[in-house]
């Protein structure tokens, strides 16, 4: 089944952290966090990667694993 990009509905993140999912075949095989960069990091641009691993041994990444796992993916195409 093909992922119904037309029929997507957008929404406004007010709050929480930005993340990155990889798929392959339905299933996530990375989850990364976006890092906040300083106003300074900005200006300059992304030297250091913006995204970085989430760790299922944080206590502070648990929700992400949480959502992540409560998430169906199945009819996402492979990606990031």
């Amino acid at each position: 089944m093909d992922f119904d990009f037309k029929n997507a509905i957008a929404s406004e993140k007010l709050d929480g952290v930005n993340i990155r999912l990889t798929i392959r075949r339905g299933h996530v095989v990375r989850i990364e966090k976006r890092r906040n960069p300083s106003k300074d990091q900005k200006k300059i641009g992304i030297v250091n990667p913006w995204y970085v691993d989430a760790s299922s041994n944080a206590s502070k990444d648990n929700w992400i694993f949480d959502a992540v796992a409560n998430t169906d993916l199945a009819i996402v195409p492979d990606g990031e």
